[in-house]
């Protein structure tokens, strides 16, 4: 299994270990991960406040670079880059004129082709539980940890097309899957306040 990569910049700082870890697990389950080559940060809350245009653009640069690659589907393991990168390939196909600028701007030609996938997705749809379940060397049985998506990773529903906006499952049923007993709480969804920095 074949996927392009888009590691992000918290990658290599405030979420080292996080990437390290994606990637480590999606080695154990058999996928092989594509870097798309000269990539760059796909702009987050920073952009998004000072120009709208340069928030998309980012983001664009980034689907063509994977786009061009042909690596297969694009696994973002960021949240908030996965949100920005989903936002931009909306407006892509939905914006002919915010298209031509953005295209004209990046220096690519948009092909709606290229798939954008979150981890989780990745984790249940494209690999599967099942398979999963058969590396597990340490079942988490005894665990009752409480899953938290934040607001970046299902919403708006009509872009990010991944779960239930007001109550996503994806992590539950991966936690349960792996032996845990996911504990139902009420803020599994609230914004962590980071974009709110930057406004």
């Amino acid at each position: 299994m074949r996927f392009s990569y888009f590691p992000g910049c918290t990658d290599h700082s405030s979420s080292y270990e996080y990437g390290r870890s994606t990637e480590a697990v999606l080695e154990t389950l058999g996928v092989d991960l594509v870097e798309i080559e000269d990539w760059n940060c796909c702009g987050a809350a920073a952009t998004h406040s000072l120009n709208r245009l340069l928030s998309l653009c980012l983001p664009a640069r980034n689907i063509s670079k994977a786009q061009s690659a042909q690596a297969g589907p694009l696994v973002v393991p960021c949240a908030g880059c996965f949100s920005y990168l989903k936002r931009t390939e909306y407006v892509l196909k939905h914006d002919e004129a915010e298209r031509k600028k953005i295209e004209e701007i990046v220096g690519f030609t948009y092909e709606p082709s290229l798939e954008i996938l979150a981890l989780m997705d990745v984790f249940l749809n494209q690999i599967g539980l099942e398979k999963i379940q058969e590396k597990v060397k340490k079942p988490l049985k005894g665990l009752k940890p409480v899953c938290y998506y934040g607001c970046a990773l299902v919403r708006h529903p009509k872009i990010t097309q991944l779960d239930d906006p007001e109550n996503p499952q994806y992590l539950d049923r991966l936690m349960k899957g792996l032996g845990a007993e996911p504990v139902d709480w009420s803020y599994k969804t609230d914004c962590c306040g980071a974009d709110l920095a930057m406004t």
